[in-house]
C-alpha cells in the first residue's frame, strides 16, 4: 500500500475545520535564590465552573508550555512540594490574544507541616499530546510495591505474556529508555530493574519523533525518574512484601540548596513466578513421526539490587550539569521438573524419562552518564551535550540432565557463557525557538557497542559417567556494532492546528567474528526515517491526532550468534549473522474527548513489517528440533484501543 495514500487516508477522516486555540508560556523560579524549579506541576482551571482543563510540569530550566487551550476565561494554579501554592487569575485568550508570555513567575517556600498540605492540582492519571501519552505514576496504586512492570500491566497498549517479556500492542519491538538513556537489558528485564516508587512518570512513544533513536519498531517506553524537589536534607524508604517470596525495599537521600542537588539511593528486590506447564510435540522425520509430551513444573526467581548516586550544579542562571552513576547485580535463576514421554506411530512402546533444567543468567552493570544544557536568553532556547558509558559483564549458565526411570543419566548437557559489553554514547542536542509558536530541534549522536562473548559445553558420558568437554562447542566471539546519526525537527501551530515534521538519517556498520569461521560476518548501510504529527483541537474538549513515522529493528546479538547451543536434549539452537534489520512504516489515528473530570480516548494504528524477523524450527536429528531466526517477509498489523478514565470521586479516579 502506497504510503502516502494511508496518511492523507487518515488526515482527511480526522480533521474537522473549526475551532480556535491558544497557548500560555512562562518560567517559575524560587523567590528566594532564583532558582528555577523543575517538575512544578501547572494547572489550568475554567474561572467559571473551577473545571480542571490541562495541566503540565516545569522542565530543567523551570519553563513551561501549555498548548491548544480554547478561547476563554482561565486562571493557574502552580504547586511545588515545599512551597506555597501560587494561583495566577485573569487569563483570558480570544481570537485577537491566543498567545500569552507569563514571563518569569516566582513562588516563595514555606515551612509549613508537609502532613497539612494539601494541593488539589495534580496531573491527570494519563495524559495525552501530540506524539505520547504520559501515566502519572503517583495515580496508580502499583506504585506502592512492585516494578515498572507491574504499573504497565495496567496500561491497554501493554501486555505481559506468560514468559514475562513486554510487548507492546502486541510486539516485543520496544525500546526501554531510563530518563531518555537506553537500557543495556532486554525490555522486560530493564523494567524489573527500576522500582515503582522512584518513577515520576512513564512515556509510552508509539510513533515517536525524529529526536529519539529508531530502534524498536513497537515504540518506545520511557521511564522518568523522581527527583529530590525540596530544599534541604529529604530522605524516603520504602518496604515491600508480596506472595511466592516477594520482598524488597528501596531508599533515596538527597541534599538540595540553591544551585547544587546531591543524592545517593539503593535499591534491592527479589521476586519469585512459579508454575506449571504441558507440552506436546510432534516431528516428521522421513516414515517416522515422533511424538513428545511433558509435564511439570517450575520456578522463576528474579533478584536485582543497585546503588546510584549523582550530583546536579547550576553554574550560572544559564548553564547546567549533571552527573550519574550507577550499579546494578541483577540474576534470575530457573529450575524445571517435567515428565516426558516419548513414543513413535510405528512402535507402541512408551520411553519415559524425568528431564531436569537449573539454569543460571546475570551479572553487573556499572552505567556513567553525565551532560551539560546552556540556556540562551529566549526561552526554550539551548544546547545541550551528553555522554554516556555503560559496562556489563555477564554470565548464563545452565544443566540439562535427562534421568531414566531408575535414577541414572540418559542425556546431559552443561553450557557455559559469559561475556562483557561497552556501550559508549556521545550525542549533542540544539533548540532553537521561532517566534512563539514555532521550533526548530537538530542533533548528532554517535553509539558505539563492542561485545566480546566466550561459550563452551560439556557432555554426559554415560559409559564413563561424567561430564566431557565437547571443543566443538567452545566459541570466541567478537561482535563491533557502531551506528551514527543525525535528525532535524520542526513543530509549530496554526490556530488549532498542530504540526511536526521530523527526519533522521542513521548509518550502522555492523561487524562479527567468530573462532569456528575464516571470515567476518559484515554489514553496513544508510537508512532514512521520516515522521510526520498532527493534531487538531476543536470545540468542546475533543482532539484528533493523526501520525506516521519509520521505525526499524536491528537483530538482537543474541540472534546473529554464529554457533551451535544445546538448549536441553531435545532442542538445539543457533543464530544467524546474515539477519539484516527489519523496517515498519506506522500510522496511527487518534481521538480525545474531555469532559468535566473525565476522559474517553480511541486510537488505531496500522502497521507494515518488512524483512520481518521470525524465530524458525526444523527437525535436526531424530526427535531433535532446530532453532533459528530467518528474515521471513512482510508483516501487517491493524489494531483499535479504548481507555476511559473516569473521576468517580475525589478520592478515587479509575481507568477503563
Amino acid at each position: 500500500m502506497n504510503r502516502l495514500a494511508v496518511l492523507l487516508f487518515f488526515i482527511c477522516i480526522g480533521f474537522p475545520l473549526h475551532g480556535q486555540s491558544g497557548s500560555i508560556y512562562g518560567i517559575v523560579k524560587d523567590s528566594v535564590n532564583g532558582s528555577p524549579l523543575e517538575y512544578t506541576t501547572v494547572m489550568l482551571y475554567k474561572s467559571s465552573d473551577d473545571e480542571a482543563i490541562t495541566g503540565t510540569v516545569t522542565n530543567v530550566s523551570g519553563a513551561f508550555n501549555i498548548e491548544n487551550i480554547h478561547t476563554g476565561n482561565y486562571y493557574l494554579l502552580l504547586s511545588f512540594v515545599g512551597y506555597q501554592t501560587k494561583r495566577i487569575d485573569g487569563i483570558d485568550l480570544d481570537e485577537e490574544n491566543q498567545i500569552l508570555d507569563l514571563n518569569t513567575i516566582q513562588i516563595q517556600s514555606t515551612q509549613a507541616n508537609l502532613q497539612e498540605l494539601l494541593i488539589d492540582g495534580s496531573v491527570p492519571a494519563i495524559d495525552y499530546r501530540i506524539d505520547k501519552k504520559v501515566i502519572s505514576v503517583n495515580k496508580q496504586l502499583a506504585a506502592q510495591s512492585g516494578t515498572a512492570v507491574d504499573i504497565l500491566e495496567n496500561v491497554s497498549s501493554i501486555q505481559i505474556d506468560i514468559n514475562g517479556n513486554v510487548l507492546l500492542r502486541g510486539s516485543s519491538g520496544i525500546t526501554v529508555l531510563i530518563d531518555g538513556k537506553p537500557s543495556m537489558l532486554s525490555p522486560g528485564e530493564a523494567l524489573r530493574q527500576v522500582p515503582a516508587k522512584t518513577i515520576e512518570s512513564i512515556e509510552i512513544i508509539t510513533n515517536p519523533s525524529a529526536k529519539f533513536d529508531s530502534e524498536g519498531s513497537a515504540g518506545i517506553i520511557n521511564i522518568i525518574s523522581k527527583k529530590d524537589k525540596l530544599e534541604g536534607t529529604n530522605a524516603y524508604v520504602n518496604l515491600n512484601v508480596g506472595s511466592f517470596g516477594k520482598y524488597g525495599g528501596d531508599f533515596l537521600v538527597g541534599y538540595k540548596k540553591k544551585k547544587i542537588n546531591v543524592y545517593l539511593g539503593a535499591d534491592y528486590n527479589k521476586r519469585g513466578y512459579p508454575g506449571s506447564r504441558t507440552r506436546e510435540r510432534t516431528t516428521f522425520d522421513e516414515d517416522t513421526v515422533f511424538h513428545t509430551t511433558s509435564i511439570g513444573n517450575y520456578t522463576r526467581d528474579r533478584t536485582n539490587g543497585g546503588v546510584r548516586a549523582g550530583i546536579d550544579y547550576s553554574i550560572s542562571e544559564h548553564d547546567f550539569i549533571s552527573l550519574d552513576l550507577k550499579y546494578q547485580n541483577w540474576k534470575t535463576d530457573r529450575t524445571s521438573e517435567d515428565n516426558v514421554d516419548e513414543w513413535t506411530d510405528s512402535d507402541s512402546t512408551h520411553i519415559l524419562s524425568t528431564n531436569f533444567e537449573n539454569r543460571n543468567t546475570g551479572g553487573d552493570i556499572f552505567t556513567i552518564r553525565s551532560h551539560y544544557i546552556r540556556m540562551f536568553s529566549k526561552m526554550g532556547h539551548q544546547i545541550k551535550a551528553s555522554f554516556s558509558y555503560d559496562y556489563q559483564d555477564g554470565k548464563d549458565n545452565s544443566v540439562n540432565e535427562l534421568m531414566t526411570p531408575e535414577g541414572s543419566i540418559s542425556d546431559g548437557k552443561k553450557n557455559f557463557e559469559s561475556g562483557i559489553a561497552d556501550l559508549f554514547r556521545f550525542k549533542i542536542d540544539y533548540t532553537l525557538p521561532i517566534g512563539k509558536q514555532s521550533e526548530f530541534e537538530a542533533g548528532l549522536q554517535s553509539r558505539i557497542q563492542l561485545y566480546h562473548d566466550n561459550t563452551s559445553l560439556e557432555e554426559y558420558n554415560v559409559e564413563e559417567e561424567k561430564y566431557v568437554d565437547d571443543p566443538d562447542f567452545t566459541q570466541v566471539t567478537d561482535y563491533k556494532r557502531n551506528i551514527q546519526s543525525f535528525y532535524g525537527l520542526f513543530r509549530s501551530e496554526v490556530k488549532s492546528f498542530g504540526y511536526q515534521f521530523g527526519f533522521r538519517g542513521e548509518y550502522t556498520d555492523r561487524y562479527i567474528e567468530n573462532s569456528s569461521n575464516a571470515d567476518p560476518f559484515t554489514f553496513n548501510r544508510f537508512n532514512f526515517f521520516p515522521t510526520i504529527h498532527l493534531s487538531y483541537d476543536f470545540q468542546k474538549q475533543q482532539q484528533i491526532f493523526v501520525s506516521y513515522g519509520r521505525r526499524i529493528d536491528r537483530p538482537r546479538s543474541t540472534w546473529l550468534e554464529p554457533f551451535y547451543t544445546w538448549d536441553n536434549a531435545f532442542n538445539i539452537s543457533r543464530g544467524n549473522p546474515e539477519l539484516i534489520p527489519e523496517y515498519v512504516d506506522s500510522y496511527e489515528l487518534g481521538y480525545l474527548k474531555k469532559f468535566d473530570k473525565n476522559a474517553l480516548s480511541v486510537e488505531s494504528y496500522y502497521k507494515i513489517g518488512y524483512n520481518k524477523i521470525e524465530e524458525i524450527s526444523g527437525v535436526f536429528e531424530e526427535n531433535i528440533l532446530f532453532h533459528t531466526y530467518e528474515n521471513v517477509g512482510q508483516d501487517y498489523s491493524l489494531g483499535l484501543e479504548f481507555t476511559f478514565s473516569y473521576h468517580l470521586f475525589k478520592w478515587w479516579d479509575f481507568d477503563l
